[in-house]
């Protein structure tokens, strides 16, 4: 840690003890703006999928700072910044997750004849891999895509036939439970 990261970890600390002002965890937070901006930046384009989306990831940051320097308890900040700022990125992933579920349950709620071209099995594929459980997703998509039974599965993922046919039960249950799909996985 530099000088300029200690001061500023110094400071955050004692935010955090002596329960500063909000002009103090402002001031905190401008620095930490000042200083970091440009290794934030290059991390939350990293972890975004446009720039615009780094931009949200940044921003939403930018807004959690005063609660982050409430909860620093020391060491150097930037690594708990780039904690701070994974977690941000997992909370937009979870939300657009949940707005593509959500889009897909008004259209299977509100059956339109023009929307019927949409619920297509690569629909279905695609919406119910973006909220699969990762170890399910592989087999899934071998199984429904590829068109591949377990025993294929297993020597193309190396994974054991029992671990692969556990894993399609689980997702043709995600399937079932989040979107009333019933697939036929082997």
């Amino acid at each position: 840690m530099n000088d300029e990261d200690e001061r500023l970890s110094e400071r955050m600390r004692a935010a955090r003890t002596d329960g500063a002002s909000f002009d103090g965890i402002e001031d905190i937070a401008q620095d930490i703006v000042k200083l970091y901006h440009e290794r934030l930046s290059k991390f939350a384009e990293y972890k975004a999928q446009t720039p615009d989306d780094a931009q949200d990831l940044l921003a939403t940051l930018y807004a959690k700072l005063p609660k982050i320097i409430h909860n620093f308890s020391g060491g150097a900040p930037m690594p708990y910044l780039v904690t701070a700022l994974k977690n941000v990125a997992k909370d937009m992933q979870r939300v657009s997750a949940h707005m593509k579920t959500t889009r897909m349950m008004d259209i299977l709620a509100n059956p339109d004849p023009q929307l019927d071209a949409q619920l297509d099995l690569q629909t279905l594929v695609a919406l119910g891999t973006a909220s699969m459980n990762p170890k399910w997703r592989n087999c899934f998509v071998y199984s429904v895509v590829h068109e591949l039974n377990s025993p294929q599965i297993s020597a193309l993922s190396g994974k054991p036939e029992g671990t692969v046919r556990s894993n399609l039960t689980f997702a043709r249950r995600h399937m079932r439970e989040s979107y009333g799909a019933e697939l036929r996985l082997d």
